[in-house]
C-alpha cells in the first residue's frame, strides 16, 4: 500500500459582492487536509473483517501573485495610471483521522473526519502603498464516506479494476470547509508487474448548489484523472510517483459565471512507504504544483495501522 494524493488550490473568488472558495480551492484544500484513498495508490483493497485506522497530518504552502494596470499607454510605451500587486499567501495544516473497513473481500467501506487550520496572508493595492491583512480560520472541515467495489480483478492483460463512490457533507464552514455537499465517483485501475505496480484513475465530482450570504451558488464541477507507478525496493520499503491533474467548471451565481472560477490543477508527487511493523506502515509524500492554480508545495504524513 503506497501514499495517497491531495492537490489543493488557491483562494477565493469575488463576484458581485459575493466572497466564496472557489470549486478548486474547496477540493485542493481537503485535498491538502487528507490524502486520497491508499487503494489509488497501487494499494489492495482490505480483507473481510479487517480494520484500518489512519492518522494522517498535512501542510501545504499556496501562493497567488498578480499585477494589474489601471490607466492608459502612450504610443504603447509610456504608461499612465495605478499600477497594483495583490499578493495571497495561505498556508494550511490540516489533521485527519481516516477509517476503512472490508466489509467482503471486494468491498470496503471508507470514513474521513479532517480537522483545519488555514492562516492567510493579503497585500493588495498601489505597489507604492500596499496594505497587508491577515486572516486565521480553523475547526472541522468536510467529513466524507464512501466504498469501494473491486469489480474486475488481474488477468494477463487486463488490469484489476475498483469502482469507487464517495459523499461529502457540508459540516465545515466556508473556507475550512467548501457549503455544500459533494458526490464523486471514480474508477481505478492497477496492473502488477513485480515488482512494479502501474496504476491510474479517472473521476468526476459533481458539486450541489451552496448558499452564501444571501446568494446562490452552483459551483462548478470537476474532472480528473491520474497516473502513476509504485515499486518495490524490498519487503519492507516502496516508493511511488505519480501524475494528477484536476479540471474545475465555472461556478455561477444568479446565472452568472464568477469570473476566475475555472481552474486547472496540476500536481507532481512522490511518496515513500515504509513497514514499521507487519500492521503498522509510515507514509510519506511530497507535491509540487505545474499550473498556477495548483499549490506551491504539499507535504504530507500518514501511518496506517491494520487491526
Amino acid at each position: 500500500m503506497f501514499a495517497g494524493m491531495g492537490v489543493p488550490p488557491p483562494g477565493p473568488v469575488a463576484s458581485g459582492g459575493v466572497s466564496l472558495p472557489s470549486q478548486g480551492q474547496a477540493q485542493a484544500e481537503e485535498a491538502a487536509s487528507r490524502p486520497a484513498q491508499r487503494v489509488e495508490k497501487g494499494g489492495v483493497l482490505l480483507r473481510r473483517g479487517k480494520l484500518q485506522i489512519e492518522p494522517v497530518i498535512s501542510y501545504s504552502h499556496l501562493s497567488n501573485n498578480r499585477v494589474a494596470l489601471s490607466g492608459f499607454s502612450v504610443f504603447d510605451v509610456v504608461f499612465i495610471g495605478e499600477i497594483r500587486s495583490d499578493q495571497v499567501k495561505r498556508d494550511i495544516i490540516t489533521s485527519s483521522l481516516n477509517a476503512r473497513y472490508g466489509i467482503t473481500n471486494n468491498l470496503q467501506a471508507e470514513f474521513e473526519a479532517p480537522m483545519q487550520y488555514q492562516h492567510e496572508e493579503v497585500m493588495s493595492g498601489p505597489v507604492e502603498s500596499r496594505k497587508t491583512s491577515t486572516n486565521t480560520h480553523s475547526g472541522l472541515s468536510d467529513l466524507g464516506a464512501g466504498l469501494f467495489y473491486q469489480f474486475a480483478g488481474e488477468h494477463d492483460s487486463r488490469p484489476s479494476m475498483i469502482a469507487h463512490v464517495k459523499v461529502k457533507a457540508p459540516t465545515g464552514s466556508i473556507p475550512i470547509g467548501t457549503g455544500g455537499w459533494g458526490l464523486q465517483g471514480s474508477l481505478i485501475m492497477m496492473k502488477t508487474s513485480d515488482p512494479v505496480v502501474l496504476f491510474s484513475s479517472i473521476g468526476y465530482t459533481l458539486n450541489f448548489p451552496i448558499t452564501v450570504g444571501n446568494a446562490q451558488v452552483n459551483p462548478g464541477d470537476s474532472f480528473q484523472y491520474s497516473v502513476g507507478i509504485a515499486y518495490a525496493l524490498n519487503y519492507n520499503l516502496g516508493l511511488n510517483a505519480s501524475f494528477e491533474q484536476s479540471f474545475i467548471g465555472e461556478s455561477s451565481s444568479a446565472g452568472s459565471t464568477i469570473a476566475g472560477s475555472r481552474l486547472v490543477v496540476a500536481n507532481l508527487k512522490t511518496g515513500v512507504t515504509y513497514a514499521l511493523t507487519k500492521n503498522l506502515s509510515l507514509d510519506f509524500s511530497v507535491a509540487t504544483g505545474l499550473t498556477s492554480d495548483s499549490p506551491d508545495l504539499t507535504v504530507a504524513v500518514s501511518l496506517p495501522y491494520t487491526f
